[in-house]
């Protein structure tokens, strides 16, 4: 066997190398970008479900138990007057906004109610400053709506995930 002293490395080597280098940071920052969006994606299924909490919150203090098929409907300014939140950050909005306090609502449907045990259903619907609808299972009327309180990041919609497809 026979040993050269070769000093540094060869165009090939650093080549391939930098070949490696490249596809690994492209790895990571798909990764990274796939991790954030699906954080503000989580943090806007807590947010409605937040707020559904509250506008359930408000009809219980209240005392009055809404009549079978009505709706009742808050927007996010009134669940802060109520001092149900001091505010609710938008975490798809760059410059650190709230949601939209009167585009954001959650409505409480009535399907069946006796007074001892009133069966009451929470849709939400999450807008951000800028108007862009994160969430609507409100004026969407089909059979398929999710409650609040069974959203998940499916059906989230951000601007960034939306871009990105």
């Amino acid at each position: 066997m026979k040993f050269m002293n070769k000093l540094g490395f060869t165009t090939q080597e650093v080549a391939t190398g930098m070949t490696m280098a490249i596809l690994i940071t492209a790895i990571a920052v798909v990764t990274g970008n796939s991790l954030i969006l699906d954080a503000e994606e989580k943090a806007h299924v807590f947010n409605g479900q937040a707020i559904a909490k509250a506008a359930g919150q408000v009809i219980n203090e209240s005392g009055a138990i809404p009549e079978k098929d009505s709706v009742t409907t808050f927007t996010l300014n009134d669940l802060l007057a109520a001092n149900k939140f001091s505010s609710i950050d938008d975490p798809s909005s760059d410059s650190g906004l709230d949601y939209d306090g009167t585009g954001t609502v959650a409505t409480v449907e009535s399907i069946g109610s006796t007074v001892s045990d009133p069966i009451l259903k929470v849709y939400v619907k999450l807008v951000g400053a800028d108007d862009f609808v994160y969430v609507d299972e409100v004026t969407d009327n089909g059979v398929d709506r999710i409650e609040a309180l069974n959203l998940t990041r499916d059906n989230v919609s951000i601007p960034a995930r939306d871009d990105s497809r």
